[in-house]
């Protein structure tokens, strides 16, 4: 899967996370959070933290999602 880079970010911070725990979202607007906003590791946790203890599966399948293709994107740079 290839993340659009040029994807829009005037949204806000907390408009995406709403998006993200809320749905419907994609692995790009992880992306967006985590990687544009700047947002750290510990944001992932907190996200796969939120998913397991309401029962989320869909955000706990967007997380797992992200994490693949980042591992995968950082696989290519090295």
């Amino acid at each position: 899967m290839e993340i659009d880079t040029t994807y829009d970010t005037d949204e806000t911070t907390g408009q995406l996370l709403t998006r993200i725990i809320k749905g419907p979202a994609t692995v790009e607007d992880v992306w967006l959070l985590v990687i544009v906003r700047g947002e750290n590791l510990r944001t992932l946790h907190h996200l796969k933290h939120v998913a397991n203890q309401h029962g989320m599966p869909a955000l706990r399948k967007l997380v797992r999602d992200f994490g693949r293709y980042e591992a995968q994107r950082i696989a290519k740079t090295c």
